[in-house]
């Protein structure tokens, strides 16, 4: 077997896992897939089950709430705090175990984190007095009897997922939820038995590892996931302590380590990753804790290839490899390895748009595997194409997917795209060092359509008179969009300093020792400023926003992410600026806050405020043609995912 370490079975006390992969707790259930009361529902159930028939050894369904009267986080939260919820491990059980994982649920408390539309100020509790990141509402300390009442009802939680037949429980002591804010010096300031030395502030901890014994016995599998390092500065939890922590929690009946790092209150989204992050990055972490201990570590690393996962083991980094993303986008990425089949496995691209849609789409989505959170859907794709003849333009995502879904249906597809490179807007993203990975998706579907016997033609747009002669029965329009030159700023259609972002991603325009003003900061701002801005080009770059916040529409983790390599290439921000006029020698603004005036010298100016559809066509398609579809941003622009998922349905429904 070409991954034999990961194909091994593992133990877990004395529960035998049948291989080292596992995917680990994410938000899914919470974010649409359950109703409230945490009922579990046909749609949450279906998500895991194609997850353990994909191959997967271990599955950590997202967390259950310990008690939902002073850590309940959403309506949808599983209580298991309350004894109906063991029909629904059941049903959870029931749903995973045929498919061949094991299954654990996570059980956490929030504290501070908690939902204060859900707990009543009263209620709102944590080690000491916290003030929430989410909220900006101040925590009260936890009484000492209500500890002691928290960390029995997290041993009554665990005996509840034990009769729901479930194979192990695991504890959520990371990502500064209650148990991280005990362990956490910068956060937990008591004076009492449970604060000031680390054996107080775990003492909490021990109290909890204790009730799950005492309520589920001595061969229980437990998990606990600790951040080993906090990443929130000199005063937050170090990796010391945290090694001495996991001394201790062996000692105290934990089975398995799940070793991750930072969580809300950290700048820099270490727990979940954006794009710049590289696979690995954090791996010493996990080494030093097996370092330490005698029982199984797991840990979570950016792990997106068999292969890398392969060497962590070999290497003796970690015992167990988990991933959620990576199996967000690809729930088939264990069998796939098993198969060899390394290069058909759909990579996470850290994008951060599955976090986007806990917000946006009130449940689980994922940029790059469009049924991701629609699995009770038929999967299959119909292969009624019967060879007919089907032209796409345009090589983006949208495209490229619609293309390969059609190719597999047996349609006869031909792709025309005008540049001479695939993949659109992600092609050009993908040329920014903190996005790099987009480029993963590019090379899926490439590899998808040309495997379905697309033709691609790049390079090339053809006229109506040519797509008439072809008799194509439908035509996909995803010619996607072009840069947006607004007419309310005086001169930005005359100004000779006047670029786009794609003409300098696409490296037609290239600068040198050069002051230039992006307007915009949305991400496609950000990606160019970050490319004019590296040192070895000597460019002075100045990012030129209307709001009060750089990227104001976007990610958080994201904007960080990006920010901080712009803030050490010395890249300037204007905020509360709006640009009123561009001539030939720089850029007119006003201060939206005051209304003052200023002018900006300039050698070049990149317009970034937005896209339009393309539209090159100009309606001729449907004037000529019985059946156009228009995906993509030539449909209406928007991000990746919706893109992917557009030109999948167009491929699907095409009759």
């Amino acid at each position: 077997m070409k991954y034999e370490k990961l194909f091994t079975p593992g133990k877990i006390g004395k529960l035998e896992v049948r291989n080292r992969i596992v995917m680990e707790p994410h938000q899914t259930g919470l974010t649409g897939l359950g109703k409230e009361g945490g009922v579990v529902t046909e749609e949450y159930l279906a998500y895991y089950c194609r997850r353990s028939e994909g191959g997967v050894g271990l599955i950590i369904t997202e967390l259950a709430c310990v008690d939902s009267i002073t850590g309940l986080q959403s309506k949808k939260t599983i209580r298991a705090d309350a004894d109906y919820s063991i029909a629904e491990f059941q049903k959870l059980a029931d749903a995973i175990h045929p498919g061949g994982a094991k299954c654990f649920v996570q059980i956490n408390h929030p504290g501070s984190e908690a939902n204060n539309d859900l707990v009543a100020r009263a209620n709102f509790v944590s080690a000491g007095k916290i003030i929430s990141k989410r909220t900006g509402l101040m925590t009260r300390p936890l009484t000492v009897k209500e500890i002691h009442e928290i960390a029995d009802k997290y041993g009554q939680a665990a005996y509840r997922i034990q009769q729901g037949g479930l194979d192990g429980v695991a504890i959520h002591g990371a990502h500064h939820y209650l148990i991280h804010q005990f362990l956490s010096p910068d956060l937990n300031k008591r004076t009492d038995e449970y604060g000031g030395t680390l054996e107080n502030r775990a003492r909490f901890l021990k109290e909890v590892l204790s009730a799950i014994r005492k309520y589920c016995g001595p061969d229980f599998p437990i998990m606990l996931r600790l951040s080993a390092e906090e990443y929130t500065g000199k005063y937050g939890q170090h990796m010391d302590e945290t090694l001495a922590v996991c001394r201790m929690c062996q000692d105290w009946g934990v089975d398995l380590l799940d070793i991750s790092a930072s969580g809300s209150r950290s700048h820099g989204s270490q727990s979940v990753e954006p794009p710049s992050f590289d696979p690995g990055w954090r791996k010493h972490l996990a080494k030093a804790a097996k370092q330490v201990v005698n029982i199984p570590v797991c840990t979570v690393t950016v792990i997106r290839e068999p292969a890398f996962a392969e060497q962590l083991l070999e290497d003796g980094i970690t015992d167990f490899v988990g991933s959620a993303r990576a199996h967000l986008a690809d729930p088939d990425w264990a069998n796939k390895a098993r198969d060899c089949r390394d290069g058909d496995i759909t990579r996470c691209i850290s994008c951060m748009r599955c976090y986007e849609a806990i917000h946006d789409a009130g449940a689980v989505r994922c940029s790059v595997n469009p049924r991701a959170g629609y699995e009770t859907t038929p999967e299959a794709l119909r292969r009624t194409g019967a060879r007919r003849k089907v032209a796409v333009i345009g090589g983006g995502p949208a495209g490229m997917e619609a293309a390969w879904v059609l190719g597999a249906r047996d349609f006869d597809v031909t792709l025309y795209e005008k540049q001479p490179y695939l993949g659109g807007q992600v092609y050009l993203g993908s040329r920014s060092t903190s996005k790099h990975k987009n480029a993963w998706l590019i090379e899926t579907l490439e590899r998808r359509m040309l495997a379905n016997g697309v033709r691609v033609n790049k390079a090339y747009t053809p006229d109506i008179e040519e797509l008439k002669a072809e008799h194509y029965y439908a035509i996909i329009d995803a010619s996607g969009a072009v840069p947006l030159i607004p007419k309310f700023i005086e001169g930005a259609d005359k100004s000779k300093l006047i670029c786009t972002p794609p003409e300098i991603l696409r490296g037609e325009k290239d600068f040198n020792g050069k002051t230039i003003v992006v307007i915009g900061s949305g991400f496609t701002g950000l990606e160019t400023a970050e490319l004019l801005s590296e040192r070895s080009k000597g460019n002075a770059v100045c990012v030129v926003e209307m709001a009060k916040y750089i990227a104001p529409d976007g990610n958080g983790s994201l904007r960080n992410d990006i920010v901080d390599v712009l803030d050490r290439n010395q890249v300037m921000f204007l905020l509360n600026r709006k640009c009123k006029k561009i001539d030939d020698k720089g850029v007119y603004l006003e201060n939206t806050n005051t209304g003052e005036e200023f002018f900006l010298p300039c050698d070049v100016v990149v317009m970034s405020i937005g896209v339009r559809s393309a539209n090159p066509f100009s309606g001729a398609l449907e004037q000529n043609f019985d059946r156009v579809i228009r995906i993509g941003d030539e449909h209406e622009p928007a991000r990746i995912r919706e893109a992917v998922r557009s030109g999948y349905e167009a491929g699907v429904q095409l009759d």
